[in-house]
């Protein structure tokens, strides 16, 4: 007897080990989901907004390079021309860059204020230049911004202009990144539930009937041998429910032969 209560009692701490365990699983391995789809999105968009920097400054550097090989006169009035009309200034700004690290012009018109920072300009004019060029991420005035600066060439740099820096804000992006990681976050949530509320049905089509078994192995532990179990189901819980009615009934039996030799 001590045994089958023990057995119960063990049983009834299914729902326990299931949520400390198999849910625990699954909830770790969802978290673990949203967060490598989340890094993997910000990696996809920030690449393609760095890619097309990267190919707007290519065809800049290429109309500068092509203006000194074919003029050979200061660039620095090529240069204004080329940020005033820039045509994707809808898109981002361009500034050109002086050797003293002084922004000459930018193509929004405004001035930038003294205090803007530009990582990838000193990255572009650092000990490990490579091959003259910066990106940076970073945040100023509470937006996100994308950044890269290319060093113009020695041969064609005037004292005027040292480097073209185009400066993308991420607002736009970092809010397409949210909806998109929100999606994935509702899918992953929706499975969670869907997972949760599945395994309680069937947990509970466990719990439940272990509940009553637990409930008449304690009457019969009290002395009452004639409780019986219904079979719900022909399985494990089935299989029990005739092994404590067969118990029942042997300890019935017994209980009677042991009265009547007690009245005999």
């Amino acid at each position: 007897m001590e045994c089958l209560r023990g057995a119960v009692l063990a049983v009834n701490k299914i729902t326990k080990r299931w949520l400390l365990n198999s849910f625990g699983i699954i909830f770790f391995i969802l978290v673990s989901i949203v967060v490598v789809a989340a890094l993997s999105i910000r990696t996809f968009f920030y690449g393609n907004v760095q890619s097309e920097i990267f190919t707007r400054a290519n065809v800049v550097s290429a109309k500068i390079e092509a203006y000194a090989s074919d003029s050979g006169d200061d660039i620095s009035a090529e240069v204004r021309n080329i940020v005033e009309d820039f045509t994707d200034k809808n898109m981002m700004e361009l500034m050109a860059v002086g050797q003293d690290g002084r922004v000459v012009i930018t193509s929004s018109g405004f001035a930038p204020s003294a205090d803007m920072e530009m990582p990838d300009f000193e990255m572009a004019i650092g000990p490990d230049v490579g091959d003259g060029i910066g990106a940076a991420r970073y945040r100023f005035n509470n937006e996100n911004l994308m950044a890269v600066s290319m060093l113009l060439p020695s041969d064609i740099s005037s004292r005027e202009i040292a480097a073209m820096r185009y400066v993308v804000s991420l607002e736009n992006v970092d809010h397409q990144i949210f909806i998109y990681i929100s999606i994935i976050s509702l899918i992953c949530v929706g499975a969670l539930m869907f997972v949760l509320t599945t395994s309680s049905y069937f947990i509970g089509s466990i719990v439940r009937p272990v509940g009553k078994v637990s409930e008449t192995a304690r009457r019969i532990a009290q002395g009452d041998f004639n409780v019986r179990l219904k079979k719900l189901n022909d399985d494990e819980i089935g299989e029990l429910c005739d092994t404590i009615n067969d118990m029942a009934e042997e300890l019935s039996q017994s209980e009677k032969m042991k009265n009547d030799f007690i009245s005999s």
